[in-house]
Formats: structure tokens, sequence, C-alpha cells
């Protein structure tokens, strides 16, 4: 899968807004534009797309295995859930500042 510089970056804001819907506190004000970044992204995206992604960053495994898994149980080839990723994390990176390929 390609990643980009800032792709682990945008991965670890992607599994803290997923595992975390609805902080209390956040520890920084980075960390709650971080959290924002990735829910304003998540309101960009349909409710099919969502569930996928929640299910692979909700996941404990490696990225690549979580593919793997979401790949067999969803029906949907890797090819087309990884194209689903490196847009997503284009739009949490886009939000956050770190990219400008997408608009917001």
């Amino acid at each position: 899968m390609n990643k980009t510089f800032y792709s682990r970056y945008v991965d670890h804001c992607i599994r803290f807004r997923i595992r975390h819907p609805h902080p209390s506190s956040f520890n920084s004000v980075q960390s709650k534009e971080d959290w924002q970044a990735v829910n304003n992204a998540l309101c960009d995206i349909s409710d099919d797309e969502r569930s996928v992604l929640s299910a692979i960053y909700r996941s404990r495994d490696e990225i690549e295995d979580a593919i793997a898994c979401a790949s067999a149980t969803g029906g949907l080839p890797e090819g087309k859930i990884c194209k689903l990723i490196y847009e997503f994390r284009s739009k949490v990176a886009t939000y956050r500042g770190l990219s400008t390929e997408h608009t917001k």
C-alpha cells in the first residue's frame, strides 16, 4: 500500500478518533485538532466507507492484516480498501494542514 510521509501520524489520529468517538477531554490543543480533522473527514464519506474504516482502525492488528480480514469478511477487494484508506488519509491530512491533495 502506498504511504506518504504523514501516514503513520494520520493513522494514529484515525485510530484515536475511531476508538474514542466522544472524548470528554483532550490532552492538548493538538490532540483536539487531530480528532476534529478525522471527524470532519468522516463526515465526508458514506456510511459504508465509515463502517469499513472503523473495522480496520478499531482492530489491534497491523493495517495490512486488518485490510485482509475486512476484505475476507466484507467481500471488498483489498485494492479497493487500500484506495479508500489512501484517499481517507489524504482527506484527514488536508483537514489537519499536512497536505493539499484534497480540498476541504
